[in-house]
């Protein structure tokens, strides 16, 4: 059934010299009779006598050179020459003379795949066919790719008549080597499983291509039986797979790893393990199809799926039916002014989610504090002012819009500081002059008394850079130990800087950037700048950008996941909003206030140490704030217990956030005029900063789905986020007129089904105003939102997705984010629900709203 594939060009340009050597090995076994596999050898009938028995047995030495022993008794010259040979026939080289094992070749001659670089696959595989003698192209080249479709490594084979060769090479950044893909490995044909949703797993890429004749979807990991545990298996993920293994104890052994790995994925995969009947021992799925041959391709697809119709599933994993945790809306309420008012004001101008705002003006904040203040837990735990932040959202989500909103002031601080900076540099030039005419004259005079004072270099005060090379950095920190804020309009250019400059694209920046998180210890090392050491104390460096869904799953890698630097950064992934013409704008008033704090936090003053080295100045928690403390820390002490792998690491870092938040509220409400104690945080601040902590451990729940996400899920999410963004219910003909891929009849009904059976929501009764009774989904745990109230008395009222009718249209209606602020706190619900007709009428202390 299978066709083996031929050779493959994997580049393009001028093909390689054609080699004519062979191993003599080979050279060897071709010239006799009754040739087969014995032991690691072989066995044949000696050409030196009338052999009936196969008495000649053949080997390869660890140099490659041929052993010869007949078991008759015949010499080596009687066997050479009756094959026509001379004993310089038996070395690989032509002189005759053995050869020697070198550093950075194994023993069987194979590569060791950590040497050369190679510019392309073509000139691995020629290295190959040099080191082993091979005078022809490869039977066999499999292609492995990455998600994106791009080559990442190849499997090459050799089928000789002394048995087969095959040798991995893989990409190393640009380049090329004779070596295994470093795990995590793809698997292959890996860009088709995102569409499958039945998936077979065999041993091996050509069991996969026999498999594949048929119509189906295979897969298989790269280097051997012993090897699965190397690839990553996450596309897998909530499918329907079938584990066919070969007929041996190690094929077995292989078929059960797989499905162990597979049974753990987030949701799990529908794991068989399908025994093919009748197959010989080291029998595989492609000897089977060879076996039935005669079979027609839709017989044998019906007899593969009655095998797996009859296997049992595999351990006791089941279709994951709990949705990920639904979108609760940001708790606005808990921010401090003015950066809530600022954030209100943004989202409604912009008509994006509040927290688009609220993320990078919180990061904005903490950089302003920077290693000005720390906050101290207790002796050997101080939490520094330092917050990483990613909004994620689908292109078109007004994510650059938002963060440029935030970044504005920032921008406007940075461009005065560079404008006296330039100030700075003119007057120096003028000093330095002046000095320089002094000390000529001092020395002149005969160098009696003090020498004049050498005028100090101005240093340009830096609060923002979007330079991601930790070297660049180090320089703009060595002159700012406040730190700096990183700010990255797309987060992934500064995720794949780390490994830019590393040899075979690993090893690079990443772990530099771990410890700026902590405010930690940064020592960079220069060969050729001056100074070529850098030393900063203190490294504190916060970051901020947007990012797409599908580019943060492919930034950050289960490496980056295991590293703990998804772990460090706070998320915000809300539903996509209706994009409406909006009249509103940012008062100027709100920018002012926000920005007057943002000035007042980076004047903050720094301590010293007994050197007279800055460091920054500790501030506590009052006696009722370390209370709140402790019950967070127990109670996220249980819930972190209950998590794994990924998610126990950011639950990790979550436990810290509530600290670091309080920091920040603290001194933005200390910079906003209250009347507070600037040394220790009240409970006011810290119960704030545990509201928005909670609130981001829920955006971890909901986010890190994104990292095992099929094509299933990612289909149902947003769809479920479509109907969030509508107030969490829909029918039939509201998803089917409002979403354009399900247009088709019956797809809007059978995708609203799926949600129900995955646990999202439930039908419910729907009696429209006019009309038959109709079914409308509802989404479950839809989160509504709280009514805020203030200290001061004051209400922020938010009605969130209520249908209006549009007051210039008439007949249309559509969602509307209608925030209201009143003084007085009011008994007087919020809002009531919409008419039959589409009208909502909205009371404030007496006043009403018709829309």
């Amino acid at each position: 059934m299978a066709s083996r594939s031929g050779p493959v060009r994997t580049s393009g340009g001028p093909r390689p010299r054609r080699c004519k050597m062979i191993r003599p090995i080979d050279e060897i076994l071709s010239r006799l009779n009754g040739v087969r596999r014995c032991g690691k050898g072989w066995a044949a009938r000696c050409p030196a006598h009338d052999d009936r028995r196969a008495s000649l047995s053949i080997s390869e030495g660890l140099d490659g050179r041929v052993l010869l022993h007949c078991h008759a008794g015949c010499s080596l010259d009687m066997i050479l020459s009756a094959l026509n040979l001379e004993v310089k026939n038996l070395f690989p080289n032509i002189n005759g003379t053995p050869r020697t094992v070198k550093r950075g070749d194994s023993a069987n001659g194979k590569p060791d795949g950590g040497g050369q670089l190679f510019d392309l696959p073509d000139d691995a595989i020629w290295a190959i066919r040099q080191q082993q003698r091979l005078g022809r192209k490869p039977d066999c080249i499999w292609e492995y790719k990455d998600s994106d479709g791009r080559p990442v490594g190849f499997v090459i084979r050799w089928d000789l008549q002394s048995g087969k060769i095959i040798r991995p090479i893989s990409r190393r950044g640009a380049k090329w080597v004779i070596g295994a893909m470093e795990p995590p490995r793809p698997l292959y044909n890996l860009p088709k499983l995102a569409a499958a949703k039945l998936v077979l797993v065999v041993e091996g890429e050509k069991c996969a291509d026999a498999a594949a004749s048929l119509g189906f979807i295979t897969t298989t990991s790269a280097g051997g039986a012993s090897a699965a545990h190397l690839s990553d298996w996450s596309p897998l993920a909530g499918r329907e797979v079938w584990v066919f293994p070969d007929n041996d104890e190690a094929g077995r052994q292989y078929a059960e790893t797989v499905a162990n790995i597979l049974a753990k994925l987030r949701p799990p995969a529908r794991v068989k393990i399908v025994e093919l009947p009748g197959l010989p021992e080291g029998g595989d799925i492609a000897d089977w199809l060879q076996e039935h041959d005669a079979i027609e391709t839709e017989g044998l697809c019906q007899r593969l799926e009655a095998l797996a119709q009859a296997a049992e599933p595999w351990g006791d994993a089941e279709p994951e039916t709990n949705p990920p945790p639904s979108y609760k809306p940001f708790p606005v309420e808990a921010l401090p002014e003015p950066i809530r008012s600022f954030v209100t004001a943004g989202a409604e101008a912009l008509g994006c989610d509040p927290v688009y705002i609220a993320l990078p003006a919180l990061v904005v904040a903490a950089s302003a504090i920077g290693n000005a203040r720390t906050l101290k837990l207790k002796r050997s735990w101080q939490v520094p002012a330092v917050l990483w932040g990613a909004i994620v959202g689908e292109s078109g989500t007004l994510k650059s819009p938002a963060l440029n909103l935030v970044l504005k002031s920032v921008y406007q601080l940075q461009s005065q500081a560079f404008a006296r900076h330039a100030d700075n540099v003119r007057q120096y030039a003028e000093d330095y002059e002046r000095w320089q005419q002094a000390q000529a004259a001092w020395k002149k005079a005969g160098a009696q008394g003090e020498p004049p004072k050498k005028p100090e270099e101005p240093k340009c005060q830096r609060i923002v850079t979007s330079d991601t090379t930790v070297e660049a950095l180090a320089a703009i920190l060595m002159d700012n130990c406040r730190g700096i804020l990183l700010a990255r309009d797309e987060l992934s250019g500064w995720v794949n800087s780390f490994n830019r400059y590393a040899k075979n694209g690993k090893g690079g920046d990443e772990s530099h950037w771990l410890a700026m998180y902590n405010a930690s210890t940064l020592i960079v090392d220069r060969k050729t700048v001056i100074p070529k050491n850098i030393h900063i104390p203190r490294a504190a460096v916060s970051i901020i950008g947007g990012i797409q869904p599908k580019i943060l799953r492919r930034c950050l890698t289960p490496e980056h996941r295991d590293s703990g630097l998804a772990a460090r950064l706070l998320f915000a992934f809300p539903p996509r909003l209706p994009k409406r013409w909006r009249e509103s704008d940012l008062e100027p008033e709100v920018e002012e206030r926000f920005e007057i704090v943002l000035k007042r936090l980076y004047d903050l003053e720094m301590d010293t140490d007994k050197n007279g080295h800055p460091q920054p100045k500790i501030v506590h928690l009052s006696p009722e704030a370390k209370a709140i403390w402790v019950r967070f820390f127990e109670t996220h002490a249980v819930e972190l217990a209950k998590q794994e792998d990924d998610l126990a690491a950011a639950y990790a870092k979550i436990e810290e956030i509530p600290a670091r938040l309080a920091l920040v509220f603290h001194h933005v409400r200390w910079a906003n005029g209250e009347a507070l104690s600037p040394w220790h945080i009240d409970a006011q601040s810290f119960q704030a900063a545990i509201e928005v902590a909670e609130w981001f451990r829920n955006e971890v729940d909901r986010l890190y789905q994104l990292f095992e996400e099929t094509p299933d899920d990612e289909r149902l999410r947003k769809l479920a986020d479509w109907i969030a963004a509508r107030g969490g219910t829909a029918t039939v003909r509201e998803v089917q007129m409002g979403v354009k891929s399900l247009r088709s009849p019956g797809a809007a009904e059978a995708a609203l089904n799926e949600l129900v059976e995955r646990g999202f929501g439930t039908w419910e009764a729907h009696q429209p105003g006019r009309g038959r009774p109709a079914r409308r989904f509802q989404l479950k745990r839809f989160a509504s939102t709280k009514t805020p109230v203030n200290k001061n008395g004051s209400v922020n009222e938010t009605v969130r997705d209520v249908k209006l009718r549009d007051p210039n249209t008439c007949d249309e209606e559509r969602p509307f984010l209608l925030t209201v602020d009143r003084s007085t706190v009011s008994q007087t619900p919020p809002s009531q629900a919409a008419s039959d007709k589409g009208e909502a009428e909205v009371h404030i202390e007496g006043d009403s709203m018709i829309f």
